[in-house]
């Protein structure tokens, strides 16, 4: 009848209580049989559960709390064409303009990219900026050691082209879903050992203010922010870019003319000397009510610079990639601890003295904040595309008239 073990403890307890009732009532009489019967049956049915919850027990997954691990990289294509194929649609023309990898590509592949790099960048020539001053600046006296104290710090740049606009949470997400946080060779060495920590909201890898490792539904096109410096060069490593220089930053923004010998003319603002809240998202601007809110890389396109560049006034701060060493007025500044700098003002910069070409702040490499976002840059002369015999005659003309 019992045919397993489970059946046996089930009726071995009930057939000792039924002998012992048996006795009982044949003992000490009926009605002392009647609660020997509750008692031993409460005893069988105890003996019972206990064995039961025992075996569920013992069943059980052991239970672990630990924090989602860092993706692991996609498998790699399985040819070539199909990799650059994949790196066009993420917008990674950064490495396939390469002189040694344009070499291995069709013409179709390399005019896509080409046309990618002029719909999503823009070139900035070459000459001398005056770092952290606007109006006609001329170069101090300089000694071996170079320009003397508190004079500008006149610098030389080459020609290099920007990204027109912040990254946006749409690009970032490309890199994070080609396993950009698991990749090791994108990350500085220091930071590689913090980089599980670079998590959103969930625990997935990614921007703080993001869920599930995407950013919220309708926000693909704001700036991507709540990344650290860190994980701004990490991405600009994976798209065949770099973080801009103060220089380059400022040089696109101001638009420095040399208008005699050591003398070059600098904008405070990309369209002029005053600020204007119709041309940037800035404190008191129309976007998101007084204290503002960061809007698409697409708006306040008549504050733009020349070729395009939107933005770099006002919406998110931007890391550069250089320290932050307190401007031409602070030389020799020590900082107790190491900062990167930013620039531009954000959505919730009040003062429009923060908002200008040529004024810059500071923060940890580590900090991910609300209003912090970047874009990238990558030397003309490290690419291989038909306008690199650009002359500086023709920089400077496209330059005077974005001046006139």
């Amino acid at each position: 009848m019992f045919s397993n073990k489970k059946s046996w403890l089930i009726a071995g307890p009930i057939g000792v209580a039924a002998l012992l009732v048996a006795v009982w009532f044949a003992v000490l009489g009926w009605w002392s049989g009647v609660f020997a019967v509750f008692g031993i049956v409460g005893v069988c049915f105890g003996i019972v559960t206990a064995w039961g919850a025992k075996a569920q027990e013992s069943r059980k997954e052991p239970v672990e709390f630990a924090r989602v691990p860092a993706p692991t990289p996609p498998p790699a294509p399985a040819d070539s064409e199909t990799l650059v194929d994949a790196m066009l649609r993420t917008s990674r023309y950064g490495l396939l303009l390469r002189p040694q990898i344009r070499a291995n590509l069709t013409p179709a592949q390399v005019n896509h990219a080409e046309e990618q790099l002029n719909q999503e960048m823009a070139r900035v020539g070459s000459g001398m900026v005056a770092v952290g001053r606007y109006g006609h600046v001329t170069q101090g006296p300089e000694s071996e050691e170079g320009p003397v104290a508190n004079g500008p710090d006149f610098q030389r740049v080459d020609d290099f082209y920007l990204d027109c606009c912040a990254v946006t949470n749409a690009q970032f997400a490309a890199f994070v879903h080609d396993g950009g946080y698991a990749d090791e060779t994108l990350w500085d060495s220091e930071v590689w050992q913090a980089v599980p920590d670079f998590i959103d909201r969930s625990g997935h890898s990614g921007p703080r203010n993001w869920e599930s490792g995407m950013p919220r539904q309708g926000e693909e096109q704001l700036p991507v922010v709540g990344i650290s410096w860190y994980e701004a060069s990490a991405f600009a490593r994976w798209a065949g870019k770099r973080l801009p220089t103060n220089a380059e930053w400022e040089k696109a923004g101001s638009c420095p003319v040399e208008v005699g010998a050591g003398t070059v003319k600098q904008r405070r603002y990309p369209w002029g000397e005053a600020m204007d809240r119709s041309r940037a998202n800035i404190w008191g601007s129309t976007t998101g009510g007084p204290g503002g809110a960061p809007t698409s890389v697409n708006e306040y396109t008549k504050g733009a610079c020349a070729g395009g560049i939107n933005q770099l006034i006002g919406n998110v701060w931007e890391w550069t990639a250089d320290e932050f060493f307190g401007g031409p007025d602070q030389p020799g500044l020590i900082l107790p601890n190491p900062m990167r700098s930013i620039r531009g003002g954000a959505f919730d910069t009040y003062f429009d003295n923060q908002a200008t070409c040529q004024f810059q702040s500071g923060e940890s490499p580590m900090s991910r904040k609300h209003n912090i976002g970047f874009r990238c840059v990558v030397s003309a002369a490290d690419l291989a595309v038909a306008d690199n015999e650009l002359t500086p005659e023709h920089v400077n003309a496209e330059e005077n008239e974005v001046l006139a």
